[in-house]
């Protein structure tokens, strides 16, 4: 028994070693540093915020999900946009179209570092690095501005449930 619990000490001991070694490795690297800067700059920033509030108006409108890489096409968001655009804070057409653009660059870019360091180290070492090092720095900016963490509204769910039923 006293040898069980000897391997288990041991092996336990080595685990946290082998995590704070990886998790100081992940925060030495310079790839991380990028998307650090990149990301807390991006998500707590007023276009980004301002672009997220029009996304989840257009989710309660579409009922459905709204996200760079898709569901909501450049000409859906421009039609969109061209009937409200007085329920934002944006001036014109262009000035939205730019924000979208720049939303979609920026977090295509964003996805980049993300993927690249997540295949580097794993994303079972990866992520808990990312959780506590970046998205808790922004996490709380976004939830300040109704952003961060609500559910998709009830016609999403009603949406999507017909789509898959046909």
């Amino acid at each position: 028994m006293k040898k069980f619990i000897s391997i288990f000490l041991v092996l336990f001991v080595s685990y946290i070693t082998y995590s704070q070694t990886n998790e100081d490795e992940i925060l030495k690297d310079n790839d991380f540093k990028i998307l650090t800067e990149k990301s807390i700059k991006f998500y707590t920033s007023e276009e980004y915020i301002n672009f997220e509030k029009i996304r989840k108006e257009l989710l309660e409108e579409t009922g459905r999900s709204f996200y760079p890489h898709g569901l909501l096409t450049p000409t859906e968001y421009k039609m969109w946009m061209e009937k409200n655009l007085t329920k934002t804070k944006f001036t014109s057409l262009e000035e939205a179209m730019l924000a979208y653009e720049k939303h979609y660059d920026t977090g295509k870019e964003i996805d980049g570092w993300y993927g690249k360091l997540e295949d580097k180290y794993g994303s079972e070492s990866f992520f808990p690095v990312y959780r506590k090092h970046i998205l808790s720095k922004f996490k709380p900016v976004l939830k300040a501005n109704g952003i961060f963490g609500d559910p998709p509204p009830a016609a999403f769910f009603e949406k999507n449930a017909n789509s898959n039923a046909e």
